[in-house]
């Protein structure tokens, strides 16, 4: 469909190397390394006047020497500067093309790769079973199998050892006897890391052993600071439903009393 496009150079590419600009440099050159000591051991004390004539007759010279240089330059670079706006050019309409047909493949490539992530996450919402609603797709996803190099069997092989390593991860974990088996799976279930269930199994023993400790401490602590039975004598006055209600009082927290005699 597309036709060949080459750049042909009608001149020989030797024949445009410009010629060495020949100029008297070295005479110049020689020229400055005569008089230029005499600027720079000049001891010109109060005469600024005069130190500011020189440096402005210089500066002169080396902006007339600049000036010239780009003079030269713009005349050598005027055919390169030509040649580069229309190599540009041509390259800026090519670059059309070839965006276009780039935004092609890239609209081909990702209706594919959603076509084929459709199929893998069908075959994995049938594998998971009982397992779907924890652990979602994208716990156990891997772009690497859209690519079009990636084939769909080694893509369900991948989801199957996965799927079966969740399980044999799950036994593992009941056969841990966790006071808490159900919390423990479902911190699992956040991370699909069996090292990292592990790890926390292990640190909640270690955390309920504290505080069984500190409980322990506690009730001895309590059991030190009970008080000693006491007898106290006192006198109540009241009608005979306040007495009632007294009697009950003591009976149901069990403390015992007796009517004292005149």
């Amino acid at each position: 469909m597309s036709q060949q496009l080459e750049l042909i150079l009608k001149d020989d590419i030797a024949q445009l190397i410009p010629a060495m600009i020949a100029w008297n440099n070295k005479e110049l050159m020689a020229q400055v390394n005569e008089i230029l000591p005499r600027y720079l051991n000049a001891e010109y004390g109060d005469d600024i006047a005069q130190a500011k004539e020189d440096r402005t007759a210089l500066n002169n010279f080396v902006k007339t020497l600049n000036s010239k240089r780009l003079e030269i330059k713009k005349v050598y670079t005027a055919p390169l500067d030509k040649f580069t706006e229309e190599v540009n050019e041509v390259i800026a309409a090519v670059t059309k093309a070839t965006d276009r047909i780039g935004e092609i493949i890239a609209t081909a490539e990702n209706k594919a790769k959603a076509e084929k992530k459709a199929e893998i996450v069908k075959y994995f919402n049938e594998a998971i079973g009982d397992l779907a609603d924890l652990v979602p797709y994208e716990k156990i996803e891997d772009p690497k199998w859209y690519n079009a190099t990636a084939k769909i069997k080694a893509t369900t092989k991948a989801i199957d050892e996965k799927i079966t390593k969740i399980r044999e991860d799950l036994t593992v974990i009941d056969s841990l006897g966790a006071n808490d088996t159900d919390g423990l799976k479902l911190f699992y279930f956040r991370t699909l890391n069996l090292a990292q269930t592990i790890e926390e199994n292990k640190r909640l023993k270690e955390d309920r052993a504290k505080v069984a400790e500190l409980n322990a401490a506690q009730r001895a602590e309590n059991s030190d600071s009970e008080e000693t039975e006491i007898t106290i004598r006192f006198e109540v006055k009241g009608s005979a439903e306040d007495f009632q209600k007294l009697a009950a009082f003591l009976n149901e927290n069990n403390i015992e009393y007796r009517k004292i005699e005149d």
